[in-house]
């Protein structure tokens, strides 16, 4: 019975294991899947020529954004994709770039529209803002989850600072963009993600404070030609109540949690070695006493 019960408890521990394994596991399977994605993306730009019509839909709906952006009236507007891709020759769920985040250590895939699976795969324009080419009157807000099931995303979306570099490569060409405010917003305050006239503009979304998720932290970010030094920003970017005491909150939760994992991990390998050990023993024990009979 003693034995039976040790092995039922080995089982649980290693199932617990594998469950604590994951988040380590994640993020390097979904790296190898979204450099897959990064490389469909570059392989395209060697094409000359390629997708021309899309380029040509995506200036026009830029330019009748910056014309009429009423249709950026709720939350529920940002999972619209803007264009259909099927209507130019690709699949709905293609990614039409990436973007890079140097400061961040991350690259992502990026799609049109923030619907539940665009989301998990990697990160979203928003329905209603602008597509990702650049251009005056342009602000092309990009959201992804703030860490999700292992991958981190937009996590560390903190670690941001004004002077950092953003890179947004679409089909055609790589945009750089330099971060130039932060914000923190409820999370239907939509006007504090509107095009700002005669600006080029890149906007991170992202969940605020970590885990919780209450807020929506933004990014303002500026197009600039090269690699810079800090711009003063072109615009001012809304009043909305920022406290560095959140900001640390999440950083602290963030780094809690990643040490919470390794103890846990860890103290479910002691248990399993000393669950193994046991067992072995037990049997030992009863091969002798059989040998002694």
């Amino acid at each position: 019975m003693a034995r039976w019960l040790l092995g039922l408890a080995l089982a649980v521990d290693l199932v617990l294991m594998v469950i604590l394994c994951q988040p380590i596991a994640a993020p390097i399977v979904y790296e190898q899947t979204a450099k897959e994605e990064v490389a469909v993306v570059e392989q395209g730009q060697k094409k000359p020529g390629i997708h021309q019509d899309l380029r040509e839909a995506m200036e026009a709906y830029n330019l009748q954004l910056s014309q009429d952006q009423s249709g950026l009236d709720s939350v529920g507007s940002y999972e619209a994709p803007g264009l259909n891709l099927e209507d130019y020759g690709m699949e709905a769920d293609d990614a039409v770039g990436y973007v890079e985040i140097p400061a961040m250590e991350v690259t992502l895939p990026l799609y049109l529209g923030a619907s539940r699976a665009h989301m998990n795969d990697g990160a979203t324009v928003l329905g209603q803002t602008s597509m990702p080419i650049g251009g005056i009157s342009t602000n092309c807000v990009i959201a992804a989850h703030r860490g999700w099931n292992g991958k981190a995303m937009f996590r560390d979306v903190e670690l941001l600072q004004e002077g950092d570099l953003v890179y947004l490569t679409n089909l055609w060409e790589t945009l750089t963009y330099q971060v130039t405010g932060i914000s923190i917003i409820w999370p239907d305050e939509v006007e504090a993600v509107a095009i700002q006239p005669s600006q080029d503009m890149v906007t991170l979304l992202t969940c605020h404070p970590y885990i919780v998720g209450t807020h929506r932290y933004l990014v303002y970010c500026q197009r600039v030609e090269q690699d810079t030094s800090v711009q003063e920003p072109a615009v001012t970017t809304p009043n909305i109540q920022q406290t560095q005491v959140a900001v640390k909150a999440s950083q602290s939760e963030i780094e809690l949690e990643s040490h919470l994992q390794l103890v846990a991990l860890g103290l479910s390998i002691c248990t399993a070695v000393v669950l193994i050990y046991t067992m072995a023993t037990i049997q030992n024990n009863r091969k002798t006493g059989d040998r002694k009979r």
